[in-house]
């Protein structure tokens, strides 16, 4: 896991895409295809790419994030 691995020092830093935010996306996507309405995402050439936020990890924010993950 890249949290553990930047906490132990194996990594200077990751990225971090929290589940609640990817589980919301997949949401709305569903309800796009099942409704037939369009989103963001449907404009642009690449029709297919979903963009999410990453958070930057660094060791100190490694262990903040370790604990909000066992809070769940």
């Amino acid at each position: 896991m890249g949290l553990e691995a930047v906490k132990k020092g194996n990594l200077m830093g990751t990225v971090y895409n929290d589940e609640q935010g990817q589980a919301k996306a997949l949401f709305q996507l569903a309800y796009r295809l099942a409704t037939g309405k369009k989103g963001p995402e449907d404009e642009g050439e690449n029709k297919k790419i979903i963009r999410l936020p990453y958070q930057k990890v660094r060791r100190e924010d490694s262990q903040r994030l370790l604990e909000e993950k066992e809070k769940k």
